[in-house]
Protein backbone atom coordinates (compact mmCIF):
# COMPACT_ATOMS: atom_id res chain seq x y z
CA UNK A 1 0.00 0.00 0.00
CA UNK A 2 1.24 3.40 -1.12
CA UNK A 3 -0.96 5.27 1.72
CA UNK A 4 -0.74 5.41 5.61
CA UNK A 5 -3.40 7.37 5.99
CA UNK A 6 -5.65 4.22 7.03
CA UNK A 7 -3.31 3.51 10.27
CA UNK A 8 -4.48 6.87 11.85
CA UNK A 9 -7.80 6.48 10.11
CA UNK A 10 -8.18 3.54 11.19
CA UNK A 11 -8.31 3.98 14.63
CA UNK A 12 -10.48 6.84 14.68
CA UNK A 13 -12.95 5.05 12.50
CA UNK A 14 -12.34 1.84 14.33
CA UNK A 15 -13.67 2.88 18.23
CA UNK A 16 -14.53 6.37 18.58
CA UNK A 17 -16.64 6.97 15.54
CA UNK A 18 -18.49 3.71 14.28
CA UNK A 19 -18.34 1.75 17.31
CA UNK A 20 -16.46 -0.90 16.37
CA UNK A 21 -14.01 -3.30 19.30
CA UNK A 22 -10.65 -2.56 17.03
CA UNK A 23 -9.40 -0.34 14.75
CA UNK A 24 -9.52 -0.45 10.86
CA UNK A 25 -6.34 -0.68 9.14
CA UNK A 26 -6.40 -1.91 5.69
CA UNK A 27 -2.78 -2.33 5.26
CA UNK A 28 -3.03 -5.13 8.29
CA UNK A 29 -6.16 -6.67 6.79
CA UNK A 30 -4.58 -7.16 3.11
CA UNK A 31 -1.75 -8.60 4.71
CA UNK A 32 -3.47 -11.46 5.83
CA UNK A 33 -4.35 -12.13 1.73
CA UNK A 34 -2.65 -13.56 -0.85
CA UNK A 35 -1.59 -10.87 -3.63
CA UNK A 36 -4.25 -13.04 -5.94
CA UNK A 37 -6.90 -12.60 -3.38
CA UNK A 38 -6.44 -8.83 -3.25
CA UNK A 39 -6.42 -8.85 -7.17
CA UNK A 40 -9.50 -10.63 -7.48
CA UNK A 41 -11.65 -8.87 -4.55
CA UNK A 42 -10.44 -5.56 -6.21
CA UNK A 43 -12.64 -7.10 -9.53
CA UNK A 44 -15.03 -8.32 -7.53
CA UNK A 45 -15.65 -5.16 -5.89
CA UNK A 46 -15.74 -3.33 -8.54
CA UNK A 47 -18.18 -5.76 -10.45
CA UNK A 48 -20.45 -5.01 -6.81
CA UNK A 49 -19.93 -0.90 -7.48
CA UNK A 50 -21.12 -1.51 -10.77
CA UNK A 51 -24.46 -3.32 -9.61
CA UNK A 52 -24.74 -0.85 -7.04
CA UNK A 53 -24.58 2.23 -9.46
CA UNK A 54 -26.74 0.59 -11.92
CA UNK A 55 -24.19 1.35 -14.18
CA UNK A 56 -26.26 -1.16 -16.86
CA UNK A 57 -28.61 1.90 -16.63
CA UNK A 58 -27.11 4.86 -16.51
CA UNK A 59 -27.17 7.69 -19.02
CA UNK A 60 -25.18 7.77 -22.41
CA UNK A 61 -21.29 8.07 -21.54
CA UNK A 62 -21.41 5.91 -18.24
CA UNK A 63 -23.92 2.81 -19.11
CA UNK A 64 -21.63 -0.38 -19.50
CA UNK A 65 -18.46 1.13 -17.74
CA UNK A 66 -16.77 1.41 -14.76
CA UNK A 67 -15.45 4.85 -15.40
CA UNK A 68 -15.55 6.87 -11.63
CA UNK A 69 -17.11 4.06 -10.01
CA UNK A 70 -14.70 4.49 -7.01
CA UNK A 71 -14.12 7.86 -6.74
CA UNK A 72 -18.05 7.97 -6.88
CA UNK A 73 -17.94 5.19 -3.91
CA UNK A 74 -15.34 7.45 -2.00
CA UNK A 75 -17.28 10.55 -2.28
CA UNK A 76 -20.87 8.79 -1.20
CA UNK A 77 -19.08 7.00 1.76
CA UNK A 78 -17.42 10.48 2.90
CA UNK A 79 -20.76 12.07 2.40
CA UNK A 80 -22.49 9.27 4.78
CA UNK A 81 -19.30 9.26 6.98
CA UNK A 82 -19.72 13.05 7.79
CA UNK A 83 -23.28 12.95 8.05
CA UNK A 84 -22.85 10.25 10.77
CA UNK A 85 -20.57 12.51 12.42
CA UNK A 86 -22.63 15.35 12.29
CA UNK A 87 -25.11 13.15 13.49
CA UNK A 88 -23.51 11.85 16.24
CA UNK A 89 -22.35 15.37 17.76
CA UNK A 90 -25.81 16.62 17.95
CA UNK A 91 -27.18 13.67 19.28
CA UNK A 92 -23.85 13.71 22.18
CA UNK A 93 -22.72 10.18 21.55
Amino acid sequence: MASKLTTGLGSLMGESFIGATQSLDAEQLLSELKPWQIEKGKADFLDYLYKLYDRGSAEPGLRGTYTGLMEQFAQDTAQIMRASFISSQLTGQ
